[in-house]
C-alpha cells in the first residue's frame, strides 16, 4: 500500500495563534500602565487602536488557516480555531464601543443646561466672565430630555445631598466656591474615573438659592476624548436619580 501524503503544518495557524496570545497580554498591560498613570490619554488610546489591529490581523490570519486547511489539508485546525475564540474574546468590546459610537451622540461633555452652563475653574481662569458663553458654544444638544433640577428645599439640604451622593459614588471633591448664607450660587468640582479602563471623569454640580427652592445643574465631560459613548449622560441621569430619592417630595414640577 502506498503511504499517505504527510500533512504539513500551517503557517497561517501558527502565527494566528502567536499574535492571539499576544493582542490580550498587550491589553492587559496597556490597561494596568493607563490605571497607573505610566501612559496619558492619547497614548493609551493609541494602544488600544494597536490592540484592536492585532485582533483583526488574528482573524485575517484564521481565514488564511482555514482555508489552507480545506485545500491543502494542512494541519492546524485547533490552533486556528483557539485563535478564532481569543480574537472574539479581544474584539468584542471594540464592536461593543463601536456600536455606541453610532448609536449614540457624538459629545464627551454634556451639561443640564447649555444656555449658561456650570463652568469649572480652569475655564473661568483661562476665559474669565466669557466662560459660560464660550462653553455653551461648544456644547451639543445631543440628549435634551437630560435637564436640571429644581428642589423645594433649602441651598445647605441640597448641597449636603450632592456631598453625600458623591461620596457614595467615590467621587472626590477638587474644588468648591460658594458659601452658604453668603452666596446665592454654590459650585463643586468632582474628580472620578470610568470603572474599567480609569478614564477621567470631570464633573461640576452648580446649586443656586430660589428663595424658597433650590435650582440644581450638573455637568460631565471626558477631557481628552471626542465621544464619551454616553458615559456622561449615564452618569449625570444616575446621580441626578439618586438626588430626587433622596429629596423625594421635594422636586417641584
Amino acid at each position: 500500500m502506498r503511504p499517505l501524503p504527510r500533512r504539513l503544518p500551517s503557517k497561517s495557524a501558527k502565527w494566528a495563534m502567536r499574535v492571539a496570545l499576544f493582542t490580550p497580554v498587550l491589553a492587559a498591560l496597556s490597561v494596568l500602565a493607563y490605571r497607573g498613570s505610566s501612559v496619558d490619554t492619547q497614548a493609551f488610546l493609541v494602544l488600544l487602536a494597536v490592540v484592536g489591529l492585532l485582533g483583526l490581523l488574528t482573524l485575517f490570519l484564521v481565514v488564511v488557516a482555514f482555508r489552507s486547511l480545506w485545500t491543502h489539508g494542512k494541519r492546524g485546525g485547533r490552533r486556528a480555531t483557539w485563535a478564532l475564540i481569543l480574537a472574539a474574546i479581544v474584539l468584542a468590546p471594540f464592536v461593543f464601543s463601536a456600536t455606541l459610537w453610532f448609536t449614540r451622540p457624538l459629545q464627551a461633555d454634556l451639561s443640564t443646561d447649555l444656555i449658561d452652563p456650570p463652568v469649572f475653574r480652569a475655564e473661568i481662569a483661562e476665559f474669565g466672565n466669557r466662560a459660560a458663553s464660550i462653553v455653551a458654544g461648544e456644547l451639543r444638544d445631543g440628549y435634551p430630555a437630560i435637564t436640571g433640577r429644581q428642589y423645594e428645599a433649602p441651598l445647605e439640604t441640597v448641597l449636603d445631598t450632592v456631598l453625600k451622593q458623591a461620596a457614595a459614588f467615590g467621587w472626590r471633591v477638587v474644588d468648591r466656591s460658594g458659601r452658604i448664607g453668603a452666596d446665592d450660587e454654590l459650585v463643586i468640582e468632582f474628580m472620578h474615573h470610568t470603572t474599567l479602563l480609569a478614564f477621567p471623569i470631570e464633573t461640576v454640580v452648580r446649586i443656586v438659592d430660589e428663595g424658597d427652592t433650590s435650582y440644581l445643574d450638573i455637568r460631565s465631560q471626558m477631557p481628552g476624548l471626542v465621544h464619551d459613548l454616553g458615559t456622561n449622560a449615564h452618569i449625570i441621569t444616575e446621580f441626578l436619580r439618586e438626588i430626587d430619592l433622596s429629596l423625594i417630595g421635594q422636586v417641584s414640577d
